[in-house]
């Protein structure tokens, strides 16, 4: 492209890039989306102290901006994600010296696109590990369940820990987060099993 120098208006072209910045500020941002997300399930911003979500996800990236928003205006201690992938958190503290710096698993997809902002802090979580959160779990612990794995293919099984969320939580605190871009087969079936369904994408179709 290029700018016509008699037509462009600088003044105007502020204006628009000033009010994009703030839409993004306000619209776009992983707290932002997390805001949404709890305004939707009716939680109001006082409750937020006292909030506590398990976060079942899966390796591919997107759903990190959510996980990464909640555990910005939520106690991070009250946010448990589970599987947890080393990859997507702050890197460990490590002694100086050659070859002493940790290594970063290979298997986390994504992280080489994505922003040092969107790194998740290291934080204890009331949760920990597997016993602890299938507990947390069977005590009705969590307030919600957020579901970002959403699997594509009706023979493919559930996780452990999805398969008891299922049966210990009520439907009303299961939350299903689909960031496929198609409309996967399984959708349907999921959105009769959760209490709340959100949709990254839509096809054109839908509109």
């Amino acid at each position: 492209g290029f700018i016509d120098k008699e037509r462009f208006d600088p003044n105007a072209w502020l204006r628009l890039a000033s009010s994009l910045l703030q839409w993004t500020t306000h619209r776009l941002t992983t707290d932002a989306m997390a805001r949404y997300v709890l305004s939707v399930l009716g939680v109001p911003a006082d409750a937020f102290h006292t909030l506590r979500v398990l976060y079942i996800w899966h390796n591919p990236p997107m759903p990190v901006f959510l996980l990464h928003g909640l555990r910005e205006i939520l106690r991070p201690e009250h946010v448990v994600d589970f599987p947890r992938y080393e990859g997507f958190y702050e890197p460990a503290s490590w002694s100086g010296g050659q070859g002493s710096r940790p290594i970063v698993d290979p298997g986390t997809k994504g992280t080489n696109y994505l922003s040092a902002r969107w790194s998740l802090r290291r934080t204890p979580v009331f949760a920990e590990g597997e016993a602890a959160v299938f507990a947390a779990l069977r005590k009705q612990e969590f307030d919600f369940v957020i579901f970002g794995r959403l699997p594509s293919d009706p023979s493919e099984g559930l996780l452990p820990v999805e398969q008891l969320a299922l049966d210990s939580m009520p439907k009303r605190s299961l939350v299903l987060v689909d960031a496929s871009d198609h409309m996967p087969v399984t959708l349907r079936n999921w959105t009769s099993r959760v209490g709340t369904t959100f949709k990254y994408n839509l096809p054109d179709k839908c509109w």
